[in-house]
């Protein structure tokens, strides 16, 4: 028998730019800023489809299978690969309103039972 010796688990073709992350976790969000909702959670070692961008370049929308959504682009948490150039302006959604609820309107906290069944 011939041993291949690229015989790694073969990683979706990612035709286009690339994301790598190199942090433990980074957030995927709703939106281009930490105030959007969480929709995801890449780890170490994904590798993803850069399909958009934000005027300025810091936010990149990437795709992976079902889940679609914004990553802040820094070098402390990824490296990107391939030509990012021709990536498509992506119009941020509506920007969350964080004063919609107030703090006092959240009902209060009741402690659970420590019994265990």
């Amino acid at each position: 028998a011939t041993a291949n010796p690229a015989t790694q688990s073969p990683a979706p073709t990612i035709n286009g730019p690339q994301v790598s992350i190199q942090s433990a976790t980074l957030n995927v969000r709703g939106g281009p800023g930490i105030a959007y909702a969480l929709v995801g959670v890449l780890k170490l070692g994904d590798t993803v489809a850069i399909v958009g961008r934000n005027a300025d370049r810091s936010w990149w929308v990437i795709q992976s299978g079902p889940l679609r959504g914004w990553i802040i682009n820094s070098p402390a948490y990824m490296v990107v690969s391939g030509d990012t150039s021709a990536v498509p302006l992506v119009a941020a959604p509506p920007s969350p309103v964080p004063e919609a609820i107030s703090p006092t309107a959240l009902p209060p906290l009741i402690p659970t039972s420590t019994h265990t069944p």
